[in-house]
């Protein structure tokens, strides 16, 4: 392999990287513009909604993150 080949390996790369990065940044930008999704809330809370809440809490065995994985 010459010194030649190597340069121009690395150049390449270099310059693959480059543009992903610009892209990321792009992307990421965008979002960052767009911003969250607005939530919608309920106007008020009534205790009858915040029992039925809490009972189907009460019996939910699972994790509350699907990151989690209880199989492992």
């Amino acid at each position: 392999m010459h010194g030649g080949e190597v340069l121009g390996s690395i150049v390449m790369f270099s310059v693959i990287y480059l543009l992903l990065a610009a892209i990321w940044i792009i992307v990421l930008n965008n979002k960052i513009h767009h911003g969250p999704e607005p939530v919608t809330t309920a106007l008020r809370t009534t205790g009858q909604g915040l029992a039925s809440a809490v009972a189907e809490r009460a019996d939910h065995k699972a994790s509350t993150s699907e990151a989690k994985n209880s199989d492992v």
